[in-house]
């Protein structure tokens, strides 16, 4: 303001580290005028800490609130000036415009918005209670203040005005009086990097679709680390409006920031972002962000600062507008998923070795190793209970290191049906084992398919250990949460088949008899093997799949830069605007 650095410390202005007061100059002055006339905030009354208690968007209740802090009363500064239309910031009008009446016939307009765009309408600027014709010097100054402002991360707004006749001939906005610039810092909340890098690792892109100016944007994007790994692209809103929209879908695979986006922007970007293949996440909590929330493939509204129309049309409402909860459901989710996974994989590999057993024993010319009530008492024991207790595994713990999974992709490849055959082929291979030992001893009889039925039981039980993950297990590096379920459901499962080797009439039910010393230690060692044997399967598998070191002796280069150029820019899954209040209000030139 008047050429001169202000800044809003505790609860009120310095400059030089003096206090400033509100009427030290008429430039000042008359921007905290606009301040608090050219906006739509609404003043309830005082707080006990005696701030104003304001409702309206987080922007203007900061510009308000800065006005209360200088010392201006808010409400007898609208009184003195009657508002008489307000025109809103659009897509081709990136300023907002009030008209207030300050006389019988003389009219007063207030202006904020874009610096460079209010500025461009300006034809003097105050200066020492002065108005003076607008030079290129001043353009300069404004300019590089700007630009200084925007790099530290701030919302910066230009503020002008003019007093003028009653029902003026052509546009308003034009010939104003420059009065000053203000840059309000909305810093992300705490853990909003270490959100973001969550994302990263766990395969989710991040992009920032904001109306701030690019240099706003860029300095943002930066202290969250939004690009990753990447070279940080940043696509503004003509370059945007330039593009085709075979243009747009590519330049959506490079872009992390949307800046300068105007509300029909918003949706543009969206569709664009989908139609590269990729899924979408958005987040946010205006009327304006209602159709690209809808368009979304998950819309994100925040509950609290939440608009209705936003709640209303997103798939997911974050009841208290914390943002860490999209890690954790993004954490649960793919914990779900896996668990169904295991829980089917434990069905069908337990399953296909009932299968193979009595195929193996008729295609050997055997009789029917399994009896119809051992069968039924197998699927009761070894699936219901362990199957459940797999399905509620807790997240392993690198869930959100794992790559996205291809959400047109089955549950189950070619491989891990192969694995499956595998896994089952091992356990039948335990119970075949078994059988034939049995046979060799005893003969073909009840004994023999007994322990065959022992075997296949206990196998099958112990096989729930393996299902619990596809990378971890004994012979592994990675170590599993603990499953107290799955503890407690293999546990009395096999307490409840040991109950079928020592309880007489529940022997006498199943069609078994009783069985010696040395048929439990066959039976234990055939049970367990397929276990120990399907682990080292599973170690093998891992060790295998690891990539192989790389040693990458290039220097580091700073190779950031903004290009502006349609088939550069990319676009990630999720966009996220910074999370905050409006804090560290600052007003220049």
């Amino acid at each position: 303001v008047g050429q001169q650095w202000m800044q809003l410390e505790g609860d009120g202005l310095t400059a030089d580290g003096s206090r400033v007061s509100a009427a030290s100059s008429q430039e000042l002055t008359q921007l905290l005028q606009v301040c608090a006339m050219c906006a739509e905030t609404k003043i309830n009354g005082v707080c006990q800490d005696g701030r104003l208690d304001i409702s309206g968007s987080a922007t203007e209740s900061a510009l308000t609130e800065l006005v209360g802090l200088a010392g201006i009363n808010v409400k007898t500064t609208r009184k003195s000036f009657p508002l008489l239309k307000i025109s809103h910031r659009s897509e081709r009008r990136l300023f907002m415009s009030t008209l207030h009446k300050a006389g019988e016939t003389e009219r007063l307009l207030l202006v904020k918005g874009s610096p460079l765009e209010v500025l461009a309408r300006s034809a003097s600027f105050m200066d020492e209670s002065r108005t003076r014709p607008m030079t290129q010097d001043m353009v300069d100054r404004v300019t590089r203040a700007n630009e200084r402002m925007a790099k530290e991360g701030q919302r910066v707004l230009g503020f002008a005005y003019k007093f003028m006749e009653d029902n003026p001939d052509g546009a308003l906005e034009e010939r104003l009086i420059w009065l000053g610039l203000v840059g309000m810092t909305d810093p992300p909340r705490e853990g909003i990097r270490e959100l973001i890098g969550q994302f990263h690792r766990a395969g989710v892109r991040t992009v920032m679709i904001t109306g701030d100016q690019e240099i706003s944007a860029r300095a943002i994007a930066k202290a969250l680390n939004l690009s990753g790994d990447e070279t940080l692209n940043i696509m503004d809103a003509k370059v945007l409006d330039a593009c085709s929209d075979a243009e747009l879908v590519e330049a959506a695979r490079r872009t992390h920031v949307y800046a300068r986006v105007t509300p029909s922007h918003k949706l543009k970007i969206i569709n664009a972002i989908q139609a590269s293949g990729q899924t979408v996440a958005m987040t946010g909590d205006g009327i304006n962000d209602g159709p690209a929330l809808k368009a979304a493939d998950i819309g994100i509204a925040m509950g609290q600062s939440g608009t209705d129309l936003a709640r209303d049309v997103a798939d997911v409402v974050l009841e208290k507008d914390n943002l860490e909860l999209m890690a954790m459901t993004l954490a649960d989710g793919r914990s779900i998923y896996q668990n169904i996974r295991k829980s089917v994989h434990f069905f069908l590999a337990t399953n296909i070795s009932e299968i193979q057993i009595m195929v193996t024993a008729l295609a050997m010319g055997l009789n029917s190793p399994l009896n119809v009530m051992q069968l039924l008492w197998i699927n009761l024991i070894s699936d219901i209970f362990p199957g459940l207790a797999l399905a509620a595994e807790t997240p392993e713990s690198d869930v959100m290191d794992q790559a996205p999974r291809d959400a047109d992709a089955p549950i189950f490849n070619g491989g891990n049906f192969k694995s499956m055959l595998a896994e089952s082929s091992v356990i039948t291979g335990g119970a075949m084992a078994s059988l034939l030992y049995g046979m060799s001893r005893y003969g073909a009889g009840l004994r023999a398919s007994g322990l065959a039925f022992q075997t296949l039981t206990l196998g099958q039980l112990l096989h729930a250990f393996t299902c619990r993950s596809e990378t971890a297990g004994m012979f592994t590096d990675k170590q599993l949460p603990k499953n107290r379920q799955l503890n407690w459901a293999i546990g009395g499962s096999v307490a409840a088949q040991i109950l079928t080797m020592v309880y007489p009439p529940l022997r006498s039910f199943l069609g078994l008899t009783a069985i010696s010393a040395a048929d439990s230690l066959m039976i234990s060692a055939t049970s367990v093997a397929p276990v120990v044997i399907n682990e080292l399967g599973k170690a093998a598998r891992e060790k295998k799949a690891l990539p192989a070191p790389e040693i990458n002796e290039a220097a580091w280069e700073d190779t950031e830069q903004d290009d502006p150029a349609c088939d550069t820019p990319e676009a990630t899954d999720a966009g996220q605007r910074r999370n905050g209040e409006d804090k560290d209000i600052k007003i220049a030139c």
